[in-house]
Parts: C-alpha cells; sequence; structure tokens
C-alpha cells in the first residue's frame, strides 16, 4: 500500500475509533448502537423531506420546462454547503492538528501529508453532500426521459463537486494561518477572519436569487445564466441533460487538474505554516506583582473561556448563535421587519411575528452551546483537573456558567433591542427574558450530561469531537425536537396572540424543571460517570 493509501487508512480508523469498538463494553456498545439508530432516523427523516420537496417542485419545474432548476439546487446546495464548512474545517485539519510532528519526522513527502488531509476534508464533505446531490438527480432521473448513463455520469460527477470549494476554503485557511502565524494571539486572526467571511457569505447567499433573476432576464437559457455564475456548473447540467461526454471531461478537467496543482504548490508551504502555528510566544519582560486570588468557581470559568478562546474551532463551531443573533437583531433595529423581510426573502409573517421572533431567538441559543463537547476536549490532560483537589460539580459549575456567560447576555440583549423596535409589551419581554435564561440553562446541563454519557477523549483532531462526536448531535437535535414540540403544541392548541405569554410561561416553568431533573441526574450519576473516565 502506498503512504498516502496507509494515511488515509490510519486517519479513518483514528478519526471514527474503529480500532476500539472489539474491545469496547456491552453498555458502551449501546450507546454507539442508540447514536447510529439516531442518525439514521435524523438523516433518513431528513432525506424523505428532501425527496418530498424534490418531488413537488419538480410537478412546477415540469410545467414551465425548467427542469434544470433541480440539478442547478442540488449542484449548488453541495457547493455552499462544501465551502462553508471546510472554511472552518480547513484550519483545523491543515495547521493544527496533533499528529502533525509525528508526521513530519516520517520519510513521507509533505505533498503526501497535505494529500491526506485534504482527502480527509473531502471525505467530510462526501458525507453530507450525498442527498444534496442525488436526491434532485434521482427525482430528475425519473421525472424527465434520460439516458442510462445519467446516474453513472451523476456518480463520477459527485466525486469532484467538492474539489474546488475545498481549494478555496484551503487557501483561505492558509492566507489567515499566514497571518496569524506572526502574530502572538493568533486565534484572533483565524476566529475573526473566518466570522467575518461568514458574514459575507451569508449576506451573498441573501442575494443569490435576485442575481440569479437578473442574469436570467438577460440570457437565452438557464444553462447560459449558469455558465455565467460558475462555469463547472454549466458543465455538470450539461452532461446531465443532454449526455455529453465532452462536458464530462471538461467538468473533471476544470476540478482535478485545479486541485492537484494546489496540492503540489500548496506542499511547498505546508510544513513552514504549520511550524509556525505551533509555535509558542514569550514575553521579553516580565514584572513580578502581586498574586491575586480568587475563589474556585472563578478560577475555573476563567480557565474555561482559556480553553475555549485557544480553540479556533471550538469557537467557531459553537458562536454561530451569538455571532448572527446580535447582527439580525441589529439590521432588524435599523430596517424594521417589512423592509428587512422585502431585503432578505425572509417570508415574515407580520401576523405571527411574536412567535417568529421567539423560535429565532431561542434556536439561536441552542446552536451555542459548549458544554456538549467541553470534557471530551479536555482529552488525554482530563487526569490533571481530575487530581486536583476540586469537587466534581465545582467543575461541571464552571463548565456550565462559562456556556451562560457566553451566549445569555448576548441573547437577552439583542432581544430587548427587538422587542424596543417592535413594541412588543413589557410582561411578554419579562416572559421571554426569563424563557432565553432557561433554555440557556437546559443547553448548557444537557450538554453536560450529554457529553458525560458519550465521552471522546482520545481524538487526534478537534473536528471529531466539536463536530461530529455523539453528544453534540444528541444535544443539536435533542434541543430541536424540544423547541418544536412546544412549536406543535402552540399549533394545535391553537393559542391566539393574548393568551402567547400564558402559554410562554408555562413552557419557561416547564423547561426550568426539566433542567433542575436533568442537574440532580448530573451531580448523582454524573460525578461516578466523570470519576470513571
Amino acid at each position: 500500500m502506498s503512504n498516502l493509501g496507509l494515511l488515509l487508512n490510519t486517519n479513518i480508523i483514528n478519526e471514527f475509533g474503529i480500532n476500539k469498538i472489539k474491545n469496547i463494553n456491552t453498555n458502551e456498545k449501546k450507546k454507539i448502537l442508540g447514536y447510529i439508530l439516531l442518525m439514521v432516523v435524523a438523516f433518513g427523516t431528513l432525506g424523505y423531506y428532501m425527496f418530498d420537496l424534490c418531488f413537488m417542485m419538480s410537478d412546477y419545474l415540469l410545467q414551465v420546462n425548467q427542469m434544470e432548476l433541480l440539478l442547478i439546487i442540488g449542484f449548488v446546495g453541495s457547493i455552499a454547503f462544501s465551502l462553508f464548512t471546510s472554511i472552518y474545517k480547513g484550519s483545523t485539519y491543515l495547521f493544527n492538528a496533533k499528529d502533525f510532528d509525528m508526521l513530519i519526522s516520517l520519510p513521507i513527502r509533505e505533498s503526501t501529508i497535505l494529500a491526506s488531509k485534504v482527502i480527509m476534508l473531502l471525505l467530510t464533505n462526501y458525507f453530507f453532500s450525498i442527498p444534496l446531490i442525488f436526491i434532485p438527480g434521482v427525482v430528475y432521473f425519473i421525472k424527465v426521459e434520460t439516458s442510462l448513463l445519467f446516474i453513472p455520469y451523476l456518480a463520477i460527477m459527485f466525486l469532484v463537486v467538492p474539489l474546488i470549494p475545498i481549494i478555496v476554503a484551503s487557501i483561505i485557511s492558509f492566507l489567515l494561518g499566514s497571518v496569524s502565524s506572526k502574530i502572538k494571539h493568533k486565534n484572533i486572526v483565524l476566529i475573526g477572519g473566518s466570522i467575518f467571511l461568514l458574514i459575507g457569505y451569508m449576506a451573498l447567499v441573501t442575494q443569490i436569487e435576485p442575481i440569479a433573476s437578473k442574469l436570467l432576464s438577460n440570457s437565452a437559457s438557464i444553462i447560459e445564466t449558469i455558465g455565467k455564475l460558475y462555469l463547472p456548473a454549466y458543465y455538470y447540467v450539461d452532461v446531465l441533460k443532454n449526455n455529453n461526454f465532452i462536458s464530462l471531461l471538461l467538468f473533471m478537467s476544470v476540478s482535478i487538474v485545479p486541485f492537484v496543482a494546489f496540492v503540489s504548490i500548496f506542499s511547498k508551504q505546508f510544513k513552514i505554516i504549520n511550524s509556525r502555528m505551533n509555535e509558542s510566544y514569550k514575553s521579553k519582560e516580565y514584572k513580578l506583582t502581586d498574586l491575586k486570588t480568587s475563589n474556585i468557581i472563578t478560577s475555573l470559568i476563567r480557565k474555561e473561556f482559556s480553553r475555549y478562546f485557544s480553540s479556533y474551532i471550538y469557537v467557531l463551531n459553537t458562536s454561530i448563535g451569538v455571532i448572527l443573533l446580535p447582527i439580525c437583531s441589529l439590521a432588524l433595529v435599523i430596517f424594521g421587519a417589512e423592509k428587512l423581510d422585502a431585503l432578505l426573502n425572509l417570508n415574515i409573517d407580520m401576523n405571527m411575528l411574536k412567535p417568529q421572533i421567539i423560535i429565532a431567538v431561542l434556536f439561536m441559543v441552542i446552536m451555542s452551546c459548549t458544554t456538549h463537547c467541553s470534557i471530551s476536549l479536555e482529552g488525554k490532560n482530563l487526569w490533571i483537573i481530575k487530581s486536583l483537589p476540586l469537587k466534581e460539580t465545582d467543575i461541571f459549575k464552571a463548565k456550565i456558567f462559562m456556556n451562560l456567560i457566553l451566549i445569555v447576555p448576548i441573547s437577552i440583549l439583542s432581544f430587548i433591542a427587538i422587542a424596543l423596535k417592535l413594541k412588543f409589551d413589557f410582561v411578554f419581554i419579562l416572559i421571554m427574558i426569563a424563557t432565553i435564561i432557561a433554555i440557556g440553562i437546559l443547553t448548557a446541563v444537557g450538554g453536560i450530561l450529554a457529553n458525560l454519557l458519550f465521552p471522546n477523549l482520545d481524538w487526534k483532531n478537534e473536528v471529531a469531537v466539536v463536530k461530529r462526536s455523539a453528544s453534540v448531535m444528541i444535544v443539536l437535535f435533542g434541543e430541536m425536537i424540544y423547541l418544536a414540540t412546544f412549536g406543535g403544541i402552540f399549533y394545535l392548541l391553537n393559542v391566539s396572540m393574548e393568551n402567547i405569554n400564558l402559554f410562554l410561561a408555562i413552557s419557561t416553568i416547564v423547561t426550568f424543571i426539566i433542567s433542575i431533573i436533568l442537574w440532580n441526574i448530573v451531580k448523582t450519576k454524573g460525578v461516578k460517570i466523570f470519576r470513571n473516565l
């Protein structure tokens, strides 16, 4: 087996812990089985609704003779997802991997090491791009008379669709890494730059529809419009619609050739950038000052914040809500609900403004959970904190308080700004503030419990813990189901706007009660689990 094959094989085994499955006990196997079942149900449900949506869209597109739009939607969705995820994963995969020092000391070419890292990034994108590419493609195949080569062509092109987005994302990560490697607080550059790119990306996404409409009105066909926006997309549609083998070769070429060239060129700077990124800075001057002391919880909270901001991927993956909520609230304050709706095509129902604001704000809160992976991120250093004369509950409290300090004040201030702009009643504002606090506590405590039940301490890359661990998925889907449950009850009971304060107050009380129950579980069973980690 080649060096590249060996590296990929090792990375896959370490990434998913395949070599440990045979040695785990029955309880752990049940947890893994439950996690797999949860993922199958979640992705199966998502796939079903996507398939159903594509079928409904295809009925309309057939009437207007524009079925190519279905292929475009899947292609653009895959490109956008690959670009978005690769930007914030790229830094960790390429620059902050724990196995860099070991790999660079082996008699393996740097281009091979880089290729293994980029391919792992590619495999991650494949997993999530499958439904985006194949579901619209299969619906198109069913609804339109096509060649038997349609599915093989679709599968071949699927393999190279994410290549260009990964190149772009890697170059962005490379530039951020180059700049940050020369600065003492390098994570500030990585985090700030990524946030800036994220905001710009989302602003661009909101303008895709008007841009595409303008191009479409000045083009002879949809395919011509695609060619103006993104040339590979033109080849992609032409292959599937017209069974054009030449377009297939061109599509493969414009994706593979830049990818190979990128790996070859980028590998020359790969070692230098990684070496600089792993440098530590020392102050030139040291002044002896009075020793400051603080209580245990405060010290632990400071430690949690220090750990949080030391990890680029940790911050970026758990701060989406904290970033978007104040931006959206500021935009709403400046433009107003109606103007913002028209500007961004949000389809806001002005008669149901309160419920929509509640859902949006609370969704942002649950998207900013930091506790669902905070224990796993201790990794092999967990023994250090366990060896200190600390109560386990104090460790848990510090992680929970850090999460609450991070999200609750920003969420409350953002909501108050929205409420004042929309002139909500004072009682509703007070109850909603309590609701934000309640959901924040539930999310933080639930995250700790989930991470205790599904820890991952033997990780090689932070992405595996922050993005793909079982505890992260359980908290995210669990909180979404929790909000959806109250939304369903609100809809089934047909709660009027006059009674929304009462409904929200009852929901908040229930949330506080559930949080207390979960905390009692953490204090008892959770402590025992933590001691055995």
